[in-house]
């Protein structure tokens, strides 16, 4: 396939890229050849990115760099008049600095690597996962990649443009970024556009054409005369035998012939394209510098609905508790960059991959109290997340959290949720001594369910339906069924694991019905939003304790505390049976 006129301008691609762009490249290396120059059809498209860290106030200086200033092959160190120099350095009419290094051309079966420099990663605290570098700081964000070929050679290596700017405020230097494109293709006739030879801006350059070649690749018509010179000084017979630079013109020997020329023409066409661009340096930089940053973020400081940023707050010559909406903690779990932690039966701490911890509490009314101080000195970017989901408060503070922070007499209650996997261990564990079997088979699967399953598991009514599903899949479907049955025997071969366990219940003397009500109501529950009309929804979420009129996170607590209450006291029951 021939290539448009477009192509070979490259009018798209003299657009700037970068200074608006969420990635940045540090460096680009990427060719695509279709077929054998200079065969008919050949096509080659290379990219290339090099990049210089210049002083902030040198941008100027930019438009004296050339390709061959960034080449990426040229970072070695060396050695001029002065010494010893880096491969960081680069001396010409412009002093920079480098901040990747490829490692290349060492031999055929090394792919290309590139080294990225350790000041960057240092300052940014980045940790390595794979080719990429992460921020555990910033909840795990990506922020450094590396794309490969199919050979293993580093074909690209981006820094998230946030990391970028901030480091450059740190070292008060912008980044120059060169960027070469060179496209070429032979046509077997001359194709029906023309190129002009040659357009050029301060940051932009482009060159093209279309020349005429023969099958050698060679000027087409022309011709080379060679010159073919030989000596004859030299003895092969001595041992060690020897030349002199400059020998004399009678042991010279000369002849010439000129080539012949091609029989076939054909038709190169090429463009070239250099670009600039200019990264500056971000206003400040909170990662590397540590600078306070110039964004603010405000929350909902009292019932009128009062806003205050952060510094205000900090100021303030009081305490206060902010309040939230649980969607936003849910969005926090959800990332999978937040470990919940339960410390009583309304209140926790949301622990960030740097081991950052927010201490919360859950009010009446579902919402969640928070102490300022915890917000305020998180993070920019963790400040952002809380402040898009400031509430006026609304049902008074978490009473449990006011009695921890600020009585110093944390509650002795205990979360249904630190509950889950505590009491299906123990009503395992008090089949085995009973009956001589764990009433659950082993299930890996089980913890991990565990672990996601908690009140903010549901932030509206149609996720209580997924919450039962969760809980129905911890305490009913991995239930041990044949040995269940092994033990009632007389028992419908119909009847469930559920009104199995109730038979057991009812053969000691207890109310099995009404204490496995809550396991048959998140059994119902499982399809209830698709099969049920509304009548047993509503019957089957009184069975756990719902009540749809109260807030979805105090719904989706009494659900899992009516499940866990249920499978404790199943357990004792059966533990005390004569």
């Amino acid at each position: 396939m021939n290539h448009d006129e477009d192509w070979f301008l490259m009018m798209n691609e003299r657009k700037p890229n970068y200074a608006r762009s969420a990635w940045v490249p540090l460096f680009i290396e990427e060719q695509i050849e279709t077929g054998r120059y200079p065969e008919i059809g050949y096509a080659d498209d290379y990219f290339g990115v090099g990049t210089m860290l210049l002083d902030a106030d040198e941008s100027k200086d930019i438009r004296l760099l050339d390709w061959p200033d960034v080449r990426p092959s040229s970072h070695r160190p060396g050695f001029n008049a002065d010494g010893f120099y880096s491969a960081k350095s680069h001396f010409s009419q412009v002093h920079g600095q480098y901040l990747v290094f490829p490692i290349s051309d060492e031999g055929k079966e090394a792919p290309r690597q590139v080294l990225i420099d350790p000041d960057l990663i240092l300052g940014l605290r980045l940790h390595p996962i794979g080719s990429d570098w992460i921020s555990f700081r910033d909840d795990r964000e990506l922020a450094i990649r590396q794309a490969s070929d199919d050979a293993g050679n580093v074909t690209r290596v981006e820094i998230r443009s946030e990391y970028l700017k901030d480091y450059l405020a740190a070292r008060e230097m912008g980044l120059a970024v060169i960027t070469l494109r060179e496209r070429k293709q032979v046509f077997v006739d001359r194709p029906v556009f023309q190129l002009s030879n040659e357009e050029s801006t301060e940051l932009m350059s482009w060159s093209g054409g279309i020349g005429e070649i023969d099958e050698y690749g060679g000027s087409f018509g022309s011709t080379w005369t060679v010159t073919v010179v030989g000596r004859h000084d030299v003895d092969a017979r001595e041992d060690a035998p020897v030349a002199d630079y400059e020998p004399e013109d009678e042991e010279l020997s000369h002849r010439n012939f000129e080539t012949a020329p091609g029989e076939s023409k054909r038709f190169l066409i090429s463009g070239d394209l250099i670009k600039r661009e200019w990264i500056s340096p971000a206003p400040n930089s909170p990662r590397v510098r540590g600078d306070d940053p110039n964004e603010v973020s405000s929350f909902i400081a009292d019932a009128a609905s009062t806003r205050m940023t952060s510094a205000e707050l900090e100021e303030e010559p009081r305490w206060r508790w902010l309040t939230f909406r649980p969607e936003g903690i849910t969005h926090l779990l959800d990332s999978e960059k937040i470990l919940l932690e339960w410390w009583s039966r309304q209140t926790g701490c949301f622990r960030y991959g740097d081991k950052t911890r927010v201490p919360f509490g859950v009010n009446p009314n579902g919402l969640v109290c928070i102490f300022s101080k915890d917000v305020i000195e998180l993070a920019p970017h963790r400040q952002r997340h809380f402040s898009g989901h400031s509430v006026a408060p609304d049902g008074g503070a978490c009473e449990e959290l006011i009695q921890a922070q600020m009585q110093n007499q944390p509650a002795d209650t205990v979360a249904p949720e630190a509950r889950i996997l505590t009491v299906r261990e123990n009503l395992n564990n008090v089949f085995a001594a009973q009956y001589g079997n764990s009433l659950f088979r082993p299930n890996q699967i089980v913890k991990s369910i565990a672990a996601r399953t908690d009140r903010f598991a549901a932030s509206n009514a149609k996720e209580l339906y997924d919450l039962a599903k969760d809980l129905r899949r911890i305490f009913v479907e991995s239930i041990d069924d044949a040995f269940l049955k092994s033990l009632t025997t007389s028992c419908p071969d119909e009847h469930g694991s559920i009104k199995r366990i109730k038979k057991l219940l009812d053969d000691v003397g207890q109310d099995g019905r009404s204490m496995t009500s809550a396991l048959a109501g998140i059994h119902d529950l499982r399809q209830a939003s698709a099969h049920l009309p509304r009548s047993s929804v509503d019957a089957s979420f009184s069975l756990v304790k719902v009540e749809l009129s109260d807030p979805v996170l105090v719904s989706a607590m009494n659900m899992i505390e009516a499940v866990v209450d249920s499978i404790d006291s199943i357990a004792k029951a059966l533990e005390a049976r004569p």
